[in-house]
């Protein structure tokens, strides 16, 4: 932790930042334990965010991360997507490139629904314009249509989406909301079951 508060306060204006577990050394919980508030108090100016996210560190991305542009995020516990819906929202201001990775486990003879989550309530978390934005989700046709219709004002020059083993066919929903419109200017949707390009569409 020394290490990185050194480098923090030699690099004032740092923009990137990549935060992720590496269970063969310390344990995230370790750094946050320490010193880690100091370190996020100096990235005021972030702008670029790689993370596997981790509760208690998601909380400090909030508090003090607001003006990051590049948000690439790998999701990996349910109890914390709203959370990162709330630092979307925090940083729409700025956001201009969301990479989102939603992996839905099973807990209780049951699948979490991360991705559902995800897609209900991106829509009116986005800001009004986005150069880029990926998501892999698992997807159903409901949860679907809920984005497309809560983002009917949003701008997305490059949509990307993979869909997770067991996604429904959303295929009339992007004829509908997407190719109809003017809301994405190049589109790219991709199973991952058989790797097939379900869909690349330019306008």
């Amino acid at each position: 932790m020394d290490h990185i508060l050194q480098i923090t306060h030699l690099h004032q204006n740092l923009k990137k930042i990549l935060i992720c577990n590496n269970y063969t050394s310390l344990k995230l919980d370790v750094i946050i334990e320490s010193n880690c508030i100091q370190v996020f108090g100096q990235l005021n100016v972030l702008e670029s965010l790689w993370s596997i996210i981790k509760t208690r560190l998601l909380g400090l991305i909030i508090k003090y991360c607001k003006n990051i542009k590049f948000l690439d995020l790998c999701e990996f516990e349910n109890q914390i997507t709203y959370k990162i819906l709330d630092l979307i929202e925090n940083i729409k201001q700025n956001l201009n490139y969301l990479n989102y990775l939603s992996i839905d486990i099973q807990e209780d003879n049951r699948l979490t629904n991360g991705s559902s989550i995800i897609l209900k309530n991106l829509g009116q978390a986005l800001p009004s314009k986005l150069e880029y934005l990926s998501l892999v989700l698992n997807v159903k046709e409901s949860d679907f249509r809920a984005f497309l219709e809560n983002s009917q004002d949003v701008f997305i020059n490059k949509l990307f989406i993979k869909l997770q083993r067991g996604s429904d066919d959303i295929s009339h929903y992007i004829r509908e909301y997407i190719m109809k419109g003017e809301r994405v200017k190049y589109l790219a949707i991709k199973g991952i079951k058989n790797g097939n390009l379900l869909s690349d569409f330019e306008r």
